[in-house]
């Protein structure tokens, strides 16, 4: 019996807010969008009608009529490496509190998966990108990001090309570890260096932390081979 009820409950729409508020549609939509200032006897009778009609707002209409996604991708090599799940966790966050979806898409270093999801741009299907790669790029990449600037280079970058780019110090990074180390001689560099990029770019980590630590007596530990990220 509850199901049927539930069936034949007519769904509120926009329409039924305003009307019922005593306003015009487009004065009810703009207050939802955020995009006009009311007066708070009006905006009370907006929340009033929300509150009593148990209003629900179309999120896709919503999207549809600011000309957006409200969504970002995250685009990354791989999501097992903890230093990528960490990333994505930040960017999640961050994208919620301004009140955006995020789209966590994965590559697996596929050149092809790589400028698939660069397209995404030209289609609204989101409205940004925050962009990671670890693999040299031939000029696929370089030639996909022209005319591109609602995309954000993470960690790795594209030689040549022109967006804004997000990167760490590796050399400086190295260092702030192997101050803390120096006070602590079980810790082990090699566990400070993460497989956060390619070899040539991991391998700046331990100089810096050699800066940081060995003035104080604390070498690096013989090893053969390159750095391996654990």
């Amino acid at each position: 019996m509850i199901a049927v009820m539930r069936m034949n409950k007519k769904r509120v729409v926009l329409s039924d807010v305003a009307n019922l508020a005593g306003l015009s549609k487009a004065t009810v939509s703009r207050y939802l969008n955020k995009s006009i200032v009311l007066p708070q006897a009006t905006v009370k009778r907006i929340e009033d009608a929300i509150a009593q009609l148990d209003y629900r707002a179309n999120s896709l209409a919503r999207r549809l009529s600011k000309g957006g996604s409200e969504t970002i991708g995250l685009v990354l090599p791989d999501i097992t490496n903890p230093f990528f799940a960490e990333l994505a966790d930040a960017a999640e966050e961050a994208a919620s509190e301004h009140h955006y979806s995020l789209v966590l898409c994965i590559t697996r270093n596929n050149p092809d998966k790589e400028c698939q999801f660069i397209r995404w741009l030209d289609t609204c299907q989101v409205d940004g990108l925050l962009f990671t790669t670890n693999r040299p790029d031939n000029g696929l990449l370089r030639e996909e990001l022209v005319g591109h600037q609602r995309i954000v280079l993470i960690d790795e970058d594209i030689p040549g090309s022109q967006v804004p780019k997000l990167f760490v110090d590796n050399v400086q990074g190295g260092g702030h570890p192997g101050h803390g180390a120096a006070h602590c001689r079980r810790s082990s560099p090699y566990r400070l260096c993460r497989r956060t990029g390619r070899a040539d770019e991991r391998a700046r980590a331990p100089p810096g932390f050699q800066a940081g630590h060995g003035p104080r007596g604390v070498g690096l530990p013989a090893r053969s081979g390159a750095v391996r990220g654990l």
